[in-house]
């Protein structure tokens, strides 16, 4: 998988999990989108996607992606108010979870690989929560203060900071409650 394909798998796994979501509820546009992959539901996180990059022994590089669906519970998070799915109305079991997940996953995967990374953008911006917001990015070495712009044709996020424009590739975006749609920062009952 070329490096910038790895780049756009955050995204992916995203609609996936959206997609999943959707089937899993009933709904479609429960689910908004925070960038890159955090899924979030009135403001609040109801999961999380992890994923790392790694070079197999003969060259090829793999991606491992873990998925994390507050069915039940959710976590107190310092930074988020979170959520989960039957504390919003859905009794989700992890094996109709599982199953709708193995599902999207397989159609986003080949989708990704079929269509023009611009119809996953696309589909991604339609879920999105934020642009045209201010923002704050947390990197690894610093924060940045912003307006969140967009994204750049790999689906990195495009920040405007005054007259510039960084391209982030990865780091933690913060929103007020008002560009979440949520009231404000706080914690969900469940």
């Amino acid at each position: 998988m070329p490096p910038v394909r790895i780049g756009q798998f955050p995204l992916v796994a995203a609609l996936a999990l959206a997609d999943a979501v959707d089937t899993m509820t009933g709904t479609y546009g429960l689910v908004r989108l925070k960038w890159p992959n955090d899924l979030l539901v009135d403001g609040a996180k109801i999961s999380g996607i992890l994923l790392e990059a790694t070079m197999l022994a003969d060259g090829r590089r793999a991606v491992v992606c873990g998925f994390g669906l507050n069915l039940s519970h959710h976590p107190d998070l310092p930074d988020y108010r979170a959520a989960n799915l039957a504390g919003l109305g859905f009794q989700v079991t992890p094996d109709r979870a599982f199953a709708a997940l193995a599902a999207s996953i397989a159609q986003q995967m080949t989708r990704w690989r079929e269509a023009p990374f611009s119809q996953v953008l696309d589909d991604w911006r339609r879920r999105a929560v934020g642009i045209g917001a201010p923002i704050r990015v947390r990197l690894e070495d610093r924060e940045l203060n912003g307006i969140f712009a967009g994204l750049d044709p790999e689906g990195r996020l495009v920040l405007e900071t005054g007259d510039t424009r960084q391209i982030i590739a990865a780091g933690d975006v913060f929103f007020d409650g008002a560009a979440l749609g949520a009231s404000a920062p706080g914690k969900t009952a469940g």
